[in-house]
């Protein structure tokens, strides 16, 4: 039988959840993250548009897959951004108020488009979703008076 558009479309979801990287967020400091001051995160992933090309029944379909994040701090606070975040000086930096353990949720979604041998470009119709979570332990920061050695 002749490749549907929605036929294509799913094979390019299929190949699009197999091909993407790996989501592994992190965040830096890696330990000693304190309150009121800055915590830089990274996804591990690479910003911009993904491109490849997958045999599927006979015929080449080129995908472009462009990922965005949805970050859940665990403290209230969410941030979207198309960008992959990094170490200091990061783009993407959440500033904890209070000590505890929350734990950040972050969601990838590839959002995507495909060419059925150089025809198109058709929209992928769902797009892919990797979320992970990562614990954290946020301290506070204690001063320590001493007597000066006079």
């Amino acid at each position: 039988p002749p490749l549907t558009v929605e036929k294509a479309s799913r094979a390019a979801h299929d190949a699009i959840a197999r091909q993407v990287p790996a989501l592994a967020p992190a965040h830096q400091p890696r330990q000693g993250v304190l309150v009121q001051l800055p915590t830089a995160f990274a996804t591990g992933q690479a910003a911009g548009p993904h491109r490849w090309a997958a045999d599927i029944v006979g015929s080449t379909l080129g995908i472009t897959a462009t990922p965005t994040w949805l970050w859940d701090f665990g403290d209230g606070a969410t941030l979207a951004a198309d960008r992959a975040g990094g170490p200091f000086p990061s783009d993407i930096v959440h500033v904890y108020r209070r000590a505890g353990r929350p734990t950040v949720t972050v969601t990838t979604t590839w959002s995507a488009t495909f060419t059925v041998d150089g025809l198109g470009p058709f929209p992928v119709a769902e797009p892919v979703r990797q979320t992970v979570q990562l614990a954290m332990a946020v301290g506070e920061g204690r001063a320590l008076l001493t007597p000066s050695g006079g």
